[in-house]
């Protein structure tokens, strides 16, 4: 079984492109290239005249139990995949692709230490895994190892001959870290390469961006577009848009990466901000529903569902929503302290996009103060004042004679603060 580019999750998260990144290596979450011959090279016949019988047997139970631990982490099924990976080490203790997959599965599950780790002895069994430094130094980035983060993104590079491929990977390395020039720079060095590779464009417009220079971001996503190769772009382009207060353009383009089969939760997950802003509230919410079905553990999607409901007056679905999110960002632990590009992007228009969600009415608004907490608390990872916000609502319930809805409230307080 040969694996190319496991793609971390989180990076994928992080970035919110849903498998459009790094498209030349990397086109889907967990994207893994599976010699689809394994399995089959162990007939009983071979089995029964080879010399070194108890060896074949053992690397095809390995070769299997890793198949197995690839499916279980595909399917986002991380604690079983933990289980088939450690396995497949016990039959094979020098499978670098087994401990790439459960250092990524136990990053993803919360634990730090033990996947740094695995993915530094699958970089022992194999110095020259350049997945390996992929998932590295993506996980050094989102958390905090700006030097580990680009060092591993460098011997990326070297590895991979100083291609396209090599410049855009460290574009997003680049982003990841805050450091905006080296990511125009790298991005324009894989657009040098090859102007017709989309990903350069995609990381450079996204540099231009949190830099401030909405100009050169915008020319650089319509270069995207005429190159036609990005399902991705017309979503890129919303985002854009929304900076620049164009929401109907943004819609447009939304309406437009669904139409071309980009329908990636994400996608319906801007289209639901935008329908709240528009006063669509049934469309949205139909829309936070389609992206729950394509991705049930992003914790914003169940949030901002939960805000809607809120709004409209439904406390009992506005709760059960909020607390199927704490228990999201309570699981996957790893994504709670991500502050990725594109939630920088949208830190700077989340007021202006779904002013709904965060309109504090008057001084009596509990459900006002509940969203805002909630949003504040697990959307811009502002805990103090999301933690503020919880508890006037919680006192103000109690002052409405609204027990139940404190109870919750405080309870969200705790998880939170846990």
């Amino acid at each position: 079984m040969k694996i190319r580019y496991l793609c971390l999750n989180a990076a994928v998260v992080a970035l919110s492109l849903v498998g459009t990144i790094f498209t030349a290596k990397s086109d889907a979450i967990a994207n893994i290239s599976i010699d689809k011959n394994v399995g089959n090279n162990f007939s009983v016949k071979t089995l029964e005249i080879a010399p070194n019988q108890t060896l074949l047997l053992a690397q095809s139970n390995a070769d299997e139990l890793l198949q197995q631990c690839f499916k279980r982490y595909q399917s986002k099924e991380y604690e079983r995949a933990l289980s088939s990976c450690t396995k497949a080490i016990e039959a094979d203790g020098d499978n670098d692709n087994a401990y790439l997959i459960r250092g990524t599965s136990k990053f993803i599950l919360g634990d730090d230490k033990t996947g740094i780790q695995d993915i530094n002895r699958a970089l022992a069994i194999n110095p020259d895994s350049e997945q390996g430094y992929y998932i590295r130094a993506m996980v050094r980035a989102m958390t905090g190892d700006v030097k580990g983060a680009t060092e591993d993104s460098n011997r990326f590079l070297v590895l991979n001959n100083y291609s396209v491929d090599g410049y855009s990977f460290r574009a997003i390395v680049m982003l990841l870290v805050d450091d905006y020039k080296q990511a125009i720079e790298n991005a324009s060095q894989a657009i040098r390469k090859n102007p017709e590779n989309a990903n350069g464009y995609i990381m450079r417009s996204f540099a231009y961006l949190l830099s401030g220079n909405d100009k050169q971001a915008s020319e650089d996503i319509e270069k995207i577009i005429k190159i036609g190769s990005e399902p991705g772009a017309y979503y890129f382009r919303s985002i854009i848009r929304l900076q620049m207060d164009n929401t109907k353009g943004a819609m447009e383009d939304l309406n437009q990466a669904i139409n071309q089969k980009f329908d990636e939760a994400s996608v319906y997950a801007q289209r639901a901000s935008l329908r709240v802003h528009t006063g669509d509230n049934k469309g949205a919410i139909e829309d936070l529903n389609r992206a729950i079905e394509k991705d049930k553990n992003v914790a914003s999607y169940r949030n901002n569902l939960g805000l809607i409901y809120g709004r409209l007056g439904d406390i009992k679905r506005a709760l059960e929503n909020y607390e199927q999110a704490l228990k999201i960002s309570e699981k996957y632990k790893f994504y709670k302290s991500l502050q990725s590009p594109l939630t920088k992007v949208m830190e700077k228009t989340a007021s202006r996009i779904s002013p709904f969600f965060w309109e504090v009415r008057d001084s009596q608004d509990a459900l006002g103060y509940l969203n805002r907490g909630m949003s504040r608390a697990l959307i811009l990872g502002n805990k103090q004042e999301g933690i503020a916000d919880l508890q006037v609502a919680a006192n103000l319930f109690r002052e409405q004679g609204k027990q139940d809805e404190a109870k919750k409230a405080n309870e969200m307080i705790k998880k939170i603060n846990s």
